[in-house]
């Protein structure tokens, strides 16, 4: 009997099953172990997502330096930060600037996150701090090769900044670039130094066209004009009617002064020559007898002497002592038309905008056939330089390609754009390429 009580027990709790609490307690259990996966697993994540990163950032570096060490020649002289003075046509190179420091020459930040400069914005701050502050490309190369025919643009010579989208805003009532913001120019005019006696004596020479002559400050005494202030002179050619034709300049050059805004010892400019807006304590033109060459002669203290769009008190001729002679370079610029504006006949020094994001230009197809005569008997082909400045560093390298005019395809020059869904790297969103852009005569 009592082993058929134990048998009927066994089988009572054989037919209850598991407690509520034993479900519970096992519940319990797993949730802990679950939770304790769970934490593991975002570090996991994290640590995958930062080593693909790497991996990706380390790919488009070693692909971007081996396409820049493939380009030879065409890279650019310089790339630095400036400020950019008057509308533009004076532009300083910030050349005490610390490679390791990223800030913007800036004195705030609005609530809009855009950078100020004397109260003016000029664009966001993270458009020109950090990388992008050095964003100013500078005499980026190309040789003019023949003349070919792109479809849909014409018949022209075709180039493209090597790092874009660049930063261009075109006139409304000219249809061209804001100055100062993309710079095409020709070869280094041939530098000799002189004095005001021996070239206001000088007779025609072949070549004539692609020189100019320096006469430092201490040579300048009794100059027929500027007298004892730093001097260029430029040999001009004349028109059917014997008149002298002033192109538009681009000169270099660096000085030694103290500089009250950057503090430095040495200083650098690089500036636009237009006949159309100098004054004459800048430039004037020197109209020799009618057997020998007139000159437009640029006074190099005064020429730099523009005051800050921004405010600021600009570049002051006494802060100009001493101009470094061996440092003077000076270049034809080629002239803008607007983009649906045929090319001249007879004026191969000119350029259209094709595209303005990517900053290609087509240049008029008569340059191809220009010969430079340099010293020693030797002859070169045409060159053209630009400078520009870069929209925004970040944007990568990919295969990506863009409309051009005549329905073309255009590949990017640099790549892997950033989604317009993407995040910033102080997490806010995107906003595309439609951002407020510091360029030279612009308000942001």
């Amino acid at each position: 009997m009592m082993n058929t009580g134990l048998q009927n027990g066994a089988r009572a709790r054989a037919r209850k099953g598991t407690t509520l609490i034993e479900v519970l307690t096992v519940i319990v259990i797993f949730l802990v172990g679950i939770l304790v996966l769970l934490q593991a697993f975002p570090t996991g994540l994290q640590q995958l997502r930062t080593t693909r990163s790497n991996l990706l950032a380390s790919t488009l570096a070693r692909a971007e330096m081996q396409r820049l060490q493939s380009a030879g020649t065409a890279l650019p002289e310089m790339i630095a930060p400036v400020r950019f003075l008057g509308t533009g046509s004076v532009a300083q190179v910030i050349g005490n600037q610390d490679w390791n420091d990223l800030n913007p020459t800036a004195d705030g930040i609005d609530s809009s996150g855009r950078a100020l400069v004397a109260g003016s914005p000029i664009g966001r701050w993270d458009e020109v701090s950090g990388a992008n502050h050095f964003s100013r490309i500078i005499g980026e190369l190309r040789t003019i090769p023949a003349g070919s025919t792109v479809s849909g643009s014409g018949e022209g010579i075709r180039f493209q900044p090597t790092f874009t989208p660049i930063y261009y805003e075109r006139d409304a009532a000219t249809g061209v670039g804001l100055t100062g913001g993309l710079v095409v120019y020709t070869n280094d005019l041939v530098r000799a130094i002189s004095d005001p006696d021996l070239l206001v004596n000088r007779r025609i020479r072949p070549g004539d066209s692609f020189r100019a002559f320096v006469v430092p400050g201490e040579d300048a005494a009794g100059s027929p004009a500027f007298d004892g202030a730093p001097q260029l002179w430029v040999p001009l050619d004349l028109d059917d009617s014997l008149q002298p034709i002033v192109p538009r300049l681009r000169l270099t050059y660096s000085w030694r002064g103290t500089d009250p805004l950057t503090g430095a010892s040495e200083s650098s400019a690089i500036i636009l020559v237009d006949p159309a807006t100098v004054t004459a304590t800048q430039a004037v033109v020197l109209q020799a007898p009618a057997s020998f060459r007139p000159y437009l002669v640029i006074n190099l203290r005064e020429i730099a002497s523009v005051q800050g769009f921004y405010g600021d008190a600009g570049i002051s001729p006494a802060t100009i002592a001493n101009v470094l002679p061996e440092s003077v370079r000076v270049q034809k610029v080629l002239s803008e038309l607007p983009a649906a504006t045929a090319f001249s006949p007879t004026n191969p020094l000119e350029y259209r905008v094709l595209n303005d994001e990517l900053g290609l230009i087509m240049v008029n197809p008569l340059a191809a056939g220009i010969r430079l005569d340099l010293p020693g008997g030797r002859v070169s082909p045409l060159q053209v330089r630009m400078d520009y400045s870069v929209l925004d560093w970040r944007i990568l390298r990919e295969a990506l390609r863009a409309p051009a005019t005549g329905g073309a395809t255009l590949r990017l020059s640099m790549s892997s754009l950033e989604p317009l869904s993407s995040t910033r790297p102080d997490g806010t969103a995107s906003a595309g390429l439609t951002v407020p852009a510091p360029v030279p005569g612009g308000t942001g």
